[in-house]
């Protein structure tokens, strides 16, 4: 991974910056309304990020295993609309059943 100028900053990359994670990430420390103010500003969209990871284990021939995680990190705003709808849809699917 190459942190050169050029790259344009998502979310992961502020991550690496202590100072600009917490300002970023630290939302425990912010209001629910300033929260709502931010989001009202900006929009969802805009303001949230999906993050989702591809997880596989795999066997090697050495009979050794390999567990790999790919991150991915989008904002809302990028998704397609079928992403976004498939994204609606679990939400809600999910919220329909209770966990116990």
């Amino acid at each position: 991974v190459s942190l050169d100028d050029d790259l344009v900053p998502g979310p992961d990359r502020d991550f690496l910056n202590p100072a600009k994670r917490a300002e970023t990430y630290d939302a425990r420390e912010r209001s629910a309304d300033a929260v709502l103010a931010i989001l009202d500003d900006v929009g969802v969209h805009d303001a949230c990020y999906l993050k989702s990871e591809y997880q596989t284990i795999r066997k090697l021939r050495t009979g050794d295993f390999l567990f790999t995680v790919r991150t991915f990190v989008e904002k809302f705003a990028d998704l397609s609309p079928a992403a976004a709808n498939n994204l609606a849809d679990n939400i809600t699917h999910a919220s329909n059943h209770k966990v116990s």
